[in-house]
């Protein structure tokens, strides 16, 4: 068996009806031991999140001024490590999460940095997933 190796370059994030491709760094989709200190039967053992690092901007149609509008907002996502557009698996985009995140509280995402004449700046943060992530297999 051959395994295909996913590519640093072809992932992609559909956020609500935004598709978010140039303004990313870093996203890992990743779980921890949840939270709950009580589990009960049938219920998730884990916490699951994204863990991103952007490009900062203040341009209106940028990822970090879509977070500050819309703080604490509950957004679908459709995350594609392979690439792709689609919000369906296909052979041609392999497989695609989807879930519920929360968009991090106003500030989560920093503004600014230290100087450096050739430098840009960076965020970074963390979104929860409501639940476990649903993954849509290639048929």
């Amino acid at each position: 068996m051959t395994s295909t190796r996913l590519r640093g370059k072809a992932l992609t994030l559909k956020i609500g009806s935004t598709e978010v491709v140039g303004d990313f760094n870093s996203v890992v989709l990743q779980s921890e031991d949840a939270a709950d200190d009580v589990s009960v039967f049938g219920s998730t053992a884990s916490d699951f999140f994204i863990q991103a690092t952007g490009i900062q901007s203040t341009d209106d149609d940028s990822f970090q001024m879509f977070c500050w509008d819309n703080a604490e907002a509950e957004v679908t996502f459709f995350f594609r490590p392979q690439g792709g557009t689609s919000t369906t698996a296909s052979a041609a985009d392999a497989p695609v999460w989807t879930g519920t995140m929360i968009i991090p509280a106003r500030g989560r995402l920093a503004v600014g940095g230290e100087a450096n004449p050739r430098g840009s700046y960076t965020w970074e943060a963390r979104f929860d997933i409501i639940g476990e992530p649903t993954i849509l297999a290639v048929p």
